[in-house]
């Protein structure tokens, strides 16, 4: 999550996604994480650590007692962690190297859209990444279709149109996907959700990462292939305007 002054950006759809969580993985949350107290728990914490304007927050959610598989307790504990973050988001941000993972595949599952503890996936592809001289990997599913990024949800533009993979890819229900994908439309850029393969990819115009601690990313090199983001950057420039005036920052 992010963090700017006392407001955490995009709280009602965190909230609503920790829940729709809580609710698969039979966990009965504390009021400690409904909306209001969370905000005062993250900025209480803020303060104590000196952070400053801007953050990053990092809530993780686990279940409460003892138990191996049969669990003793449906009740969850958490904890949060943050961090400094310089400013706002910053359209000029510089481009990203990316690689493609096949190692290991990320399915659809029931649980795929959220993230979780168990990483291992994310893990080694950043790994993989790292030797290859990238800062991204792109994961990939068992029918050979791309899923997400090893830290982001994934955007192409082709032709007149901005691409991202469906939820029914694997990919993460990704926050600042969701609320990009609001804007894009009212923006008027033609959106399409569809399955995309490697070829989409190395044939795409441009391409960026979205989360909503690094905002939108542009990948500037893939495979050999370099890309232009121009595009990309007038789309984050609007976008983080649009954001600003919502969150007068």
């Amino acid at each position: 999550m992010r963090l700017h002054g006392d407001t955490l950006l995009f709280l009602s759809h965190h909230v609503r996604r920790i829940q729709q969580a809580a609710r698969r993985l039979n966990l009965i949350l504390p009021s400690e994480l409904r909306a209001e107290a969370l905000t005062q728990q993250v900025v209480r914490l803020c303060r104590e650590m000196h952070i400053g304007l801007h953050g990053r927050v990092r809530l993780t959610v686990f279940r409460q007692g003892a138990g191996t598989y049969l669990p003793e307790s449906m009740h969850a504990d958490w904890w949060l962690e943050v961090h400094p973050l310089n400013d706002f988001y910053n359209p000029d941000v510089q481009a990203v190297a990316a690689c493609f993972f096949r190692q290991m595949v990320k399915d659809f599952s029931y649980l795929s859209g959220f993230k979780n503890i168990g990483s291992a996936v994310y893990v080694l592809a950043s790994v993989h990444a790292a030797r290859k001289g990238c800062h991204e990997a792109i994961l990939f599913n068992s029918l050979d279709e791309v899923v997400e990024t090893t830290s982001s949800n994934l955007f192409v533009f082709r032709n007149d149109t901005l691409f991202t993979p469906p939820l029914r890819s694997g990919c993460i229900a990704g926050i600042l996907r969701r609320v990009l994908l609001e804007f894009a439309r009212r923006y008027g850029l033609k959106v399409k959700i569809k399955s995309l393969k490697s070829s989409e990819l190395l044939g795409a115009e441009e391409m960026f990462a979205t989360n909503v601690v690094r905002g939108i990313v542009p990948i500037g090199r893939l495979a050999g292939r370099t890309y232009d983001t121009s595009r990309t950057r007038r789309l984050a420039r609007n976008f983080y305007s649009w954001l600003a005036k919502a969150y007068q920052c």
